[in-house]
């Protein structure tokens, strides 16, 4: 799942600087960003929207669909362990394709 960190983390890296030359750039300390990209600390739009301009880089949100909010209802009917079961049988199955594919 792709989180806000990890955009930031991202563009800073495909921006070519360190965290602490990143960190400068968008006005805030090494710590900060270092919070920011493990994920720790919520982060305001605007610094993600920054990061990735300072990277020149940018988010295209008409791509963004609501095509599995039908998926979200149904699974917060489920209690995380079921959820995870369910996943992890998700996943087999997809090894199982995968792996026929392979054989033909």
């Amino acid at each position: 799942m792709l989180n806000a960190g990890k955009v930031i983390k991202e563009a800073r890296w495909r921006s070519g600087d360190t965290l602490g030359e990143f960190a400068q750039k968008l006005g805030v300390s090494d710590r900060q960003l270092r919070t920011w990209e493990k994920g720790f600390d919520n982060l305001d739009f605007n610094i993600v929207q920054k990061a990735l301009e300072l990277a020149n880089l940018e988010l295209d949100l008409a791509t963004l669909d609501n095509s599995d909010e039908e998926l979200i209802l149904e699974m917060e009917k489920y209690t995380p362990t079921e959820r995870a079961e369910y996943m992890a049988q998700l996943y087999r199955i997809e090894q199982e394709l995968h792996n026929a594919v392979l054989i033909e």
